[in-house]
């Protein structure tokens, strides 16, 4: 396996790619804060759709409505 590494452009960190005897890209290597960039994304993707899940699970009640039961 070889290394190329992309252009920097617009001064953005730049990556390696790692690709097989074809040329063809196999794997990415990225600066470790592009890394963790990409890792807290995930994360906050991740608790998105835990709440979008949970959201739908519920039966919501209008305030108003849940206001008149409450006697306010």
């Amino acid at each position: 396996m070889a290394t190329k590494t992309a252009k920097r452009i617009n001064k953005k960190p730049s990556v390696r790619y790692i690709v097989n005897l074809q040329g063809q890209k196999t794997e990415a290597v990225v600066p470790i804060s592009v890394y963790r960039r990409l890792l807290e994304q995930a994360e906050e993707l991740e608790d998105i759709r835990h709440f979008d899940k949970a959201i739908k699970d519920l039966d919501f009640i209008p305030w108003e409505k849940a206001k008149r039961q409450l006697g306010l």
